[in-house]
Parts: structure tokens; C-alpha cells; sequence
């Protein structure tokens, strides 16, 4: 069928600190995009895993783990990755290969967003947090929208980034109180369009597991 793509999208998520909101667009992201099943990618900095890579996949949706809230939200997989930079490349490899099997792929992490190519790159940015890691500007630099977390503006740091690396506007969502963001399945549609939007076969093959 003319006009379907082949594989699926590729979405990259990040923020200048933790606690900012990027799990939560995540979520929201696993809920408006469609029709293909979608896989998450969340990359953790390797002091979380005692300097080890890893890939890890969890099966269990729950409300107590970061890729536990992504399968209760809908998605088919959630992979997290413990990497120390040398292994970023390993990371991209997997969601290309998640891409190529048929999914949408959702990846949290600044540090992944120069290695894969993205449909859709998001920073999520909070004026009430200060802090900034020193990876942020790797994406805030090709943020194709800025998301705000409830109750916030664009900062003055998150501005002069903007306006250094990117002409014309950057487009600004807004989580509401209920760190929703309305509209949000629309607007993606709008920017990243499937084509043919076909079902997708229930027997598709499974991309192999790390």
C-alpha cells in the first residue's frame, strides 16, 4: 500500500535535570502515537548500575518503575539501558532495530539524541528546577518542541539555547495540572504522519531481546 511507512517512528525525550517531567511525556507520548505497538527506551547514566552496561527489559506494568508506568500506559516493551557512554552506540543499534520490526520507539535520554535518527525530538524543561546536566544542551539543541512542566515558563537559559541552534520557532507544549497535555495525539500526527495508517498484523515478529 502506497504511502505506509515501512517501519516506525523514532521520538527522543529529554531534560535539563531529573524529576523534570520526561518519564511523564513518555507516558503521554506511548498514549497519542499509534497505530504501531510502541517500545521504550529509557538510558540511565551508568553510576546508576555500578559503572556495568546493561540492557534490561521489564514485563511488568506497575506504577513503581519508570518503564513499569510506560506498560501500564500501553506500551508492547520497555527496555532500560544502563550505559556508559562507550556503549551508546549499542543502545542506538537496539532502536533501530526496534524501528525496523514495526515499532514506535520512545527514548528517554539527552545523551542518545546526536546517535538516532529522530522524528521528534522533545526537551522538557521545569523553571522551578536549577539544575542542569551537563548532556541538556546535546538535546536541547535539536529540540523540535519544548515541553513545560505545570506551572512553568521558558527560562532564560532554555531561550539563549534555543535561539543559538535553532531558526525560526520552537514550538512550546504545556503538561497541565494532571501532567496531561491536551491535544498532544493530534499534534504528533500532524508532525510525524504515518501514511495509510494501517493495523498492525498481530502475528508480526518480535524483535529478538538483548
Amino acid at each position: 500500500m502506497t504511502g505506509v511507512r515501512p517501519s516506525g517512528r523514532c521520538f527522543v525525550v529529554g531534560g535539563h535535570s531529573r524529576s523534570v517531567g520526561k518519564t511523564a511525556l513518555v507516558v503521554a507520548l506511548v498514549r497519542a502515537v499509534g497505530p504501531r505497538p510502541v517500545a521504550t527506551v529509557k538510558v540511565s547514566a551508568h553510576r546508576h548500575g555500578g559503572g556495568h552496561f546493561a540492557i534490561e527489559e521489564d514485563a511488568t506494568p506497575t506504577l513503581a518503575t519508570s518503564t513499569g508506568r510506560c506498560l501500564a500506559a500501553g506500551a508492547a516493551r520497555a527496555f532500560l539501558c544502563r550505559c556508559p557512554d562507550g556503549h551508546l552506540h549499542e543502545v542506538a543499534a537496539l532502536v533501530r532495530l526496534l524501528s525496523s520490526g514495526g515499532y514506535d520507539v520512545v527514548v528517554e535520554s539527552n545523551r542518545m539524541a546526536p546517535l538516532v535518527a529522530a522524528d521528534l525530538t522533545m526537551f522538557v524543561a521545569s523553571s522551578e528546577t536549577p539544575d542542569w546536566k551537563i548532556s541538556s544542551e546535546l538535546c536541547l539543541a535539536r529540540a523540535d518542541a519544548l515541553v513545560l512542566a505545570p506551572g512553568s515558563f521558558v527560562s532564560p537559559r532554555v531561550r539563549q539555547t534555543v535561539e543559538m541552534h535553532r531558526s525560526g520557532l520552537v514550538p512550546v507544549l504545556r503538561f497541565d495540572a494532571t501532567w496531561s497535555i491536551p491535544g498532544l495525539s493530534r499534534w504528533i500526527d500532524f508532525k510525524t504522519p504515518v501514511g495509510g495508517r494501517v493495523s498492525v498484523p498481530r502475528q508480526m515478529p518480535m524483535p529478538p531481546h538483548p
